[in-house]
């Protein structure tokens, strides 16, 4: 089982991935440098709320579906 901060990488690297788009397309879009979204998908680093929201956007998504899909990875849901 992973544990969350692993299983919310591993939803923001598969959202991103199935957009067919890059961390440096992602980057500008929430406006953060691609290293910082390197480091949210190897779950070094967490985003913030307000940076979740912007992902979220820029996925065509929201919060809420990215941490119920965080939940089921972890098996916390």
């Amino acid at each position: 089982m992973a544990t969350v901060s692993e299983a919310l990488a591993a939803t923001l690297r598969s959202l991103r991935e199935q957009r067919g788009l890059s961390q440096e397309q992602v980057s500008e879009s929430v406006e953060v440098s691609q290293p910082t979204i390197a480091r949210w998908e190897t779950g070094s680093r967490t985003p913030t709320v307000s940076n979740l929201y912007a992902v979220s956007t820029a996925y065509n998504t929201t919060p809420q579906k990215i941490l119920e899909e965080t939940d089921n990875l972890s098996g916390m849901g």
